[in-house]
């Protein structure tokens, strides 16, 4: 068998990236933006996140 390249990047894991920047952050890039794109260093996946999305993330998120 040949050995290929496959990245385990998901949505999942994209939301915990952002919900580990805290709530200041999160609550930064809804005002200054309204929505999150995020891309994958590995693969170059993009994942978009909306404002309703952030909402419910800074709802996870910890600290200041």
């Amino acid at each position: 068998p040949n050995p290929q390249y496959k990245c385990n990047c998901s949505r999942e894991r994209m939301e915990r990236a952002l919900i580990s920047l805290g709530k200041k952050e999160i609550s930064d890039i809804i005002e200054e933006q309204g929505e999150a794109e995020m891309t994958c260093r590995f693969c170059d996946n993009i994942y978009t996140f909306d404002k309703k999305e952030l909402t419910d993330i800074l709802a996870q998120a910890k600290g200041e």
